[in-house]
């Protein structure tokens, strides 16, 4: 299975995530590859039938100004992914009211593309660590099981 791991970042830790799956997953037999969305084209990601799509939240709830112009994009050039599936991490601070929902409000923009959505959506708190790492992991591993 061909898989895409991309990431939107203001301050790294989602591109420290994105890269640790990438590692994780290659290393047990898939063949994945890293794609930061601020240099990727959404018909970039239709060539691949998994993207792990992983954004930081910004301010109290919002999408970062990255990965916002990548769904304006996508939008703009009526991106249709009905054949790839996408599964969503995001990271956020729990101190916020409304933590780490980059990841639920891209699967909403996903949606009427046609993309093929998996659940549970990956909420990350604060800096990754070894726990962290170790429960993206995990989570990789349940979404890959959903698709056997």
């Amino acid at each position: 299975m061909k898989i895409a791991v991309t990431f939107s970042t203001l301050s790294g830790n989602t591109a420290l995530v994105a890269n640790d799956l990438v590692d994780y997953l290659n290393n047990n037999g898939h063949k994945a590859e890293l794609f930061d969305v601020i240099n990727t084209n959404p018909d970039q990601l239709k060539e691949h039938e998994l993207v792990f799509f992983g954004s930081s939240t910004y301010g109290d709830g919002d999408l970062n100004p990255i990965t916002e112009l990548f769904f304006s994009t996508a939008d703009q050039q009526n991106h249709n992914c009905n054949n790839t599936h996408f599964a969503f991490f995001s990271l956020g601070d729990s101190s916020y009211p409304h933590f780490a929902t980059s990841g639920k409000i891209s699967s909403e923009k996903i949606e009427p593309m046609q993309g093929n959505i998996l659940e549970p959506v990956l909420q990350i708190d604060g800096y990754p660590n070894q726990a962290t790492y170790q429960k993206s992991r995990q989570w990789a591993d349940s979404i890959l099981t959903q698709l056997k």
